[in-house]
């Protein structure tokens, strides 16, 4: 392994500490995690290093590059834009989300120039140990630190007996765990190695301990995909157990019909999107800047008090969609879903061919169905995985 792909896997296994170890920082939501600095670190000496060796940073032979640069182009338009609205101060605290977002894109190009393709799988398996040491510090905290309500005044929901290890949500945790699983089992259909198999296992259980509805769906959803490109009988076992866990899990029957009767949780969520909805009406060609979105919901009066700005959840809706049309309107909705259908066809394009590319097209497919439920198209952890393993698959199509 050469320093440039040892900069990716310190990132990659950044994802690890996760939300343990935030820096807040006075004046700016949000804070900076520990990924966060490893990933900028990363860049700040990859970059010129690829300089120094190709005397030129290579770009995929895709649509992908030109339509990354056009989102952000809009988000950028969007966030001076949003001026009008806002002092400087809350436009530039905004504006470092795009800046992140534009780092963990970057690490996609990074990756294409950095990762030879012989050494694809080398670099999974990579990837599938640092999932395996996310899931089972998951299952410790489910045992160990099981009611989470002591974070409350820390700004982070009060989850209880539910998988949350080092991102503190079970949601954001339990696409994690599907993205890994999907992972495993292509792994698993391309290699037959048993291992594969037994992480499959791990992942999935984690995942069922998260009580995830969003992630349940989006594991169904990659599982059919995968039945579609590679093994029907996927489906089939997906059916199956998916019948298993709501007849023989009290918990997980709970959360799935109540989603069918709008509990609580679907309200809030339904709630979310209404809000959302409301402060694109409020801008609705540029948006009110990219994530000035809690800035935006106090001045439309969403919250019941200043406190509201220092909730976690504050800072996105929960669906990334409504997200992206509230921040940068209907014109940076349109560069996005150009954005996204670029990623989805050049994933499509051989996915039947190895496990990294069925792998990355079932889990990018599965997180675009997640999104609309959390905002993990924008959540870091989840960003730096997708992001490297489209990177693999631009390798793979080289």
């Amino acid at each position: 392994m050469d320093f440039l792909s040892l900069l990716i896997v310190s990132s990659l296994a950044a994802i690890i500490p996760g939300e343990i170890g935030r820096i807040s920082i006075q004046n700016i939501y949000g804070g900076i995690t520990i990924l966060d600095l490893f990933t900028l670190s990363s860049l700040l000496f990859a970059y010129p290093l690829l300089f120094l060796k190709n005397k030129k940073v290579f770009l995929p032979k895709n649509s992908f590059s030109a339509s990354l640069v056009i989102f952000i182009m809009v988000a950028v338009s969007s966030s001076v834009l949003s001026l009008k609205y806002f002092s400087p101060t809350t436009v530039l605290s905004g504006s470092l989300f795009l800046f992140r977002f534009i780092a963990f894109a970057a690490i996609s190009i990074l990756t294409f120039n950095s990762i030879k393709k012989s050494k694809i799988n080398n670099y999974l398996n990579l990837l599938l140990v640092i999932g395996f040491l996310f899931s089972f510090i998951g299952l410790l905290q489910y045992i160990l630190f099981a009611d989470l309500t002591f974070l409350i005044k820390y700004g982070w929901d009060p989850h209880q007996s539910r998988i949350v290890s080092t991102l503190l949500d079970p949601n954001y945790a339990g696409f994690l765990f599907v993205c890994f699983a999907l992972l495993s089992l292509s792994g698993y259909l391309f290699s037959g190695k048993l291992l594969n198999l037994i992480l499959f296992l791990i992942f999935s259980v984690s995942l069922i301990l998260t009580f995830s509805r969003s992630s349940y769906i989006a594991f169904l959803i990659g599982l059919i995909i995968i039945g579609v490109l590679k093994s029907p009988k996927i489906i089939i076992y997906a059916t199956v157990v998916s019948l298993l866990v709501f007849l023989t899990i009290p918990k997980a029957k709970v959360r799935i019909v109540g989603a069918l009767t709008f509990d609580e949780t679907s309200q809030a969520r339904i709630e979310s999107w209404r809000n959302a909805i409301l402060v694109f009406k409020s801008s609705p060609v540029f948006g009110v800047g990219f994530n000035n979105y809690r800035f935006a919901q106090y001045r439309l009066g969403l919250f019941d008090s200043d406190a509201g700005l220092k909730v976690h959840s504050s800072g996105g809706s929960d669906s990334s969609l409504l997200f992206v049309a509230a921040t940068t309107g209907i014109v940076g909705l349109l560069a996005y879903c150009f954005f996204l259908m670029v990623i989805i066809l050049n994933l499509l394009k051989n996915a039947r061919s190895s496990a990294v590319k069925l792998a990355s097209a079932s889990s990018f497919i599965a997180l675009l169905v997640h999104s609309q439920f959390v905002n993990s198209l924008f959540f870091p952890p989840i960003m730096i995985v997708y992001f490297f393993m489209l990177g693999l698959s631009f390798v793979h199509d080289s």
